[in-house]
């Protein structure tokens, strides 16, 4: 069995931070960082992920899987592109009903 996935969403409104300037603080010697929360960045994130499916035989399986999901944020958008790339491979075996032993890399 094959599986193919193809999608692009759309964010915004996410939350951001900044930090200002410290302040004095209220016993001698200490500090505020006063830090003021909004909802200013804007993303997006597109790709595609494929993964396939063998049963070897009736207790042995392989499952195999690609994954590439480019994840683009800013404030002034864009600003920060993380490209993810991921790759997956599990072996398991069933030796009674309810066990199952898997290898995943």
């Amino acid at each position: 069995m094959v599986d193919v996935t193809l999608f692009y969403n759309v964010y915004e409104n996410l939350r951001t931070s900044l930090a200002l300037p410290s302040v004095a603080g209220p016993v001698p010697g200490t500090r505020i960082i006063p830090i003021v929360f909004e909802n200013r960045m804007k993303g997006e994130t597109y790709g595609a992920e494929i993964s396939a499916t063998a049963k070897l035989t009736d207790g042995w399986n392989l499952v195999g899987a690609y994954s590439n999901t480019p994840v683009i944020l800013g404030v002034t958008f864009p600003n920060v592109v993380s490209p993810y790339l991921g790759l997956y491979a599990r072996v398991a075996w069933r030796p009674r009903k309810h066990w199952e032993v898997a290898v995943v890399v």
